[in-house]
C-alpha cells in the first residue's frame, strides 16, 4: 500500500492570514514558525501544492523544501512506535541548564519520562522557533545567539525576529576551521569565556591572507590560510591551547594527544 509521505513548503504569508485560509483543511498543517517573514506547511502533496499555487497567485512567496517527508504534521505516525522505541532505550536526565522545547514553547521539565513525552510529541507538533527566540530574549535576558552547525539560516531567522540580536556562526562551510576559531573569539572578548590562568596571545603573523585552495569563497573573500611548517605548526597548537584555556574543552575525551579541562554550559538553549 502506497503511502503518501507529504511534502513541507516555506512561504511568506502572515501567519494570521495563513491560519485562517488552512482553518478546516485535514491534510495542510503548519509543520514551523520560524520568524515574522518564514513560516513553514507541512502535510498531503497534493494539498500542500495546490495551497502553495494559490499563494503565489496571491503575491506570496512558496518554496518547496528538499525533504523526504512532511514533518512535524499527522504524517510522522507512521514511525511514532519505531521512534519510541529508540527513545525508550536512551537515559535522560534533568537538564543542568534551561532548554526550552519547541513543542511546549516551555523549559523542559526534571523528570526524564515527561522529557520521553515531550519529545514523541514533537515530532507531529509545531516547531515553534520564533516564540522560543522570543522568550529567550523576553524571560531569560539572551541577546547573544551562537549557532552550532553548518551555515547560518537559524542566525538570519533570529535577527528576522530580533533585529537588535546578536549572532555568532560557528562553522561557515567555504572556512569551517577559522569560522570556528573566530567565534569563540567573539566569545572570549565579550566575555562570554573564562580562561584559566594568565590569557597567551598569538601573532597575526601566523596566518597568511590567501584564498583557500579549490573552495567557493564568497564574495571573493580570502580567509586566513594556514602555512605548513613545522615553526607556524607549532604557532598553531598555541593557538589550540589559548582557545583550549578560554572554552575549558577537554580533548583528552576525543584526541589523548590533547590536554585540558572540562567545560560546563551555563546558558539556556533552545532545542530543535
Amino acid at each position: 500500500m502506497h503511502v503518501d509521505p507529504g511534502v513541507m513548503a516555506a512561504v511568506d504569508v502572515p501567519l494570521d492570514l495563513l491560519k485562517e485560509m488552512i482553518h478546516g483543511r485535514k491534510n495542510v498543517h503548519i509543520g514551523n514558525i520560524n520568524a515574522p517573514n518564514q513560516v513553514v506547511l507541512s502535510g498531503n502533496t497534493e494539498a500542500i501544492k495546490n495551497l502553495g499555487k494559490k499563494l503565489k497567485e496571491m503575491g506570496y512567496r512558496c518554496t518547496l523544501l528538499r525533504v523526504s517527508m512532511a514533518f512535524h504534521s499527522p504524517i510522522m505516525k507512521v514511525i511514532h512506535d519505531e521512534l519510541g522505541a529508540y527513545i525508550a532505550s536512551i537515559p535522560f536526565h534533568s537538564p543542568q541548564i534551561p532548554v526550552i522545547s519547541n513543542t511546549t514553547m516551555a523549559p523542559y521539565p526534571s523528570d526524564p519520562d515527561e522529557i520521553r513525552q515531550i519529545l514523541m510529541a514533537h515530532l507531529e507538533s509545531t516547531v515553534h522557533w520564533m516564540n522560543n527566540v522570543q522568550t529567550l530574549w523576553n524571560d531569560y535576558g539572551v541577546k547573544l545567539f551562537v549557532e552550532v552547525g553548518p551555515g547560518d539560516i537559524l542566525s538570519n531567522l533570529i535577527t528576522d525576529t530580533l533585529p537588535d540580536s546578536t549572532c555568532i556562526q560557528t562553522c561557515i562551510p567555504p572556512a569551517e576551521s577559522i569560522t570556528y576559531k573566530t567565534a569563540l573569539a567573539q566569545l572570549f572578548v565579550q566575555g562570554h569565556l573564562n580562561t584559566e590562568g594568565e590569557t597567551r596571545f598569538v601573532s597575526p603573523s601566523v596566518f597568511r591572507k590567501t584564498p583557500i585552495s579549490g573552495r567557493n569563497i564568497p564574495n571573493g573573500q580570502a580567509f586566513p590560510a594556514l602555512a605548513e611548517t613545522s615553526a607556524h605548526q607549532e604557532n598553531i597548537e598555541a593557538l589550540i591551547q589559548i582557545i583550549m584555556d578560554a572554552t575549558g574543552f577537554n580533548r583528552m575525551k576525543y584526541n589523548p594527544i590533547w590536554t585540558s579541562e572540562g567545560i560546563s554550559p551555563s546558558a539556556p538553549a533552545v532545542s530543535r
